[in-house]
């Protein structure tokens, strides 16, 4: 739980009810106050193999839930910057499912044909379920004078999703031993299938 988090946004936006806004003699006036606010619950469960063998496994799986009324404003305002408790939404950064498996193996060093021993296999998936994104209408909806942070009605914070992503990098590594001395050859593929994993949308 984080709380007083500091964070900016403009208490003086125009009033439509009101027909100005709070303050008559200033446009926009920006405050900087630690009222932030950030919620995570997770649970993370993992399972790997011993040590000692030629394969070594392990895996690990999050379920998270994670909220928060202040990220990404950065990027805009709040809808309603004189009511950041409407703003409570999943945060951007935090995937609901999270899956990551690894795997090693070594095929140690062995009497016998050259292409038999020293070498070393691995891979890395990564699995992350779409991560949240906030959807904008593209006008001023609410009429409070400001644009670029309006919702389509009825649509909260941060209430739509990216794709799924899912990645897989592959390892392969040789020793070349001469003598005392020994050299290693690496070849790596990153995104072994070259998947598509979109990581931003136009969310106006």
């Amino acid at each position: 739980r984080g709380r007083k988090v500091l964070i900016e946004r403009n208490v003086n936006p125009f009033v439509p009810s009101l027909g100005r806004r709070p303050e008559r003699d200033f446009q926009d006036v920006f405050l900087y106050e630690s009222s932030g606010n950030t919620w995570y619950d997770a649970l993370t469960v993992g399972v790997r193999t011993g040590a000692g063998g030629p394969l070594a496994l392990a895996s690990h799986y999050t379920y998270a839930e994670a909220e928060d009324d202040h990220i990404d404003w950065a990027r805009s305002q709040p809808q309603d910057p004189l009511d950041i408790g409407s703003e409570r939404g999943p945060t951007i950064h935090v995937p609901r499912h999270k899956i990551v498996v690894s795997a090693v193996w070594s095929s140690g060093l062995r009497s016998g044909p050259w292409w038999k021993s020293d070498w070393t296999v691995a891979s890395i998936v990564d699995y992350a379920s779409g991560l949240p994104y906030n959807e904008l209408a593209g006008f001023d909806r609410n009429g409070n004078d400001d644009p670029l942070s309006d919702r389509p009605e009825g649509v909260g914070r941060n209430r739509r999703t990216l794709p799924d992503a899912l990645n897989i990098d592959l390892r392969v590594a040789r020793q070349f031993r001469f003598g005392g001395a020994s050299v290693e050859a690496i070849v790596e593929v990153f995104n072994l299938f070259d998947r598509r994993n979109v990581l931003e949308v136009n969310n106006v």
